[in-house]
């Protein structure tokens, strides 16, 4: 952010988008959990796409943080979704038998 956009507040700006992103992905799981992998990751590639063009664009602290947060919010739901669906999938061959992996997360899932 300094170089490019000429800001050295890029803390203040980066710092809570970061943190209201780990809420939204938290929060997002649940979307996935109800709705599946295919309706659950496009919102989060529009939220990280939306975010990459508003940070080309914009140049000022306010529009930079909102295209930080939206950036940040598609990246952290991208990566959670991926991830969520890797362990759906996943299944290990072991000499002793097929065994499905089990990711373990906090709170309840499907399972439960």
């Amino acid at each position: 952010y300094t170089v490019t956009l000429g800001m050295d507040n890029y803390v203040l700006i980066f710092a809570p988008a970061i943190l209201v992103a780990a809420i939204f992905t938290a929060l997002y799981g649940k979307v996935y959990d109800q709705k599946g992998f295919g309706f659950a990751i496009v919102p989060t590639l529009v939220l990280l796409m939306l975010g990459y063009v508003g940070l080309y664009f914009f140049r000022t602290t306010v529009p930079v943080f909102i295209a930080s947060l939206l950036m940040m919010c598609g990246f952290l739901g991208t990566g959670a979704m991926l991830g969520a669906k890797v362990g759906e999938e996943v299944t290990v061959v072991a000499p002793f038998g097929e065994y499905k992996v089990k990711i373990l997360a906090v709170g309840r899932s499907k399972d439960n």
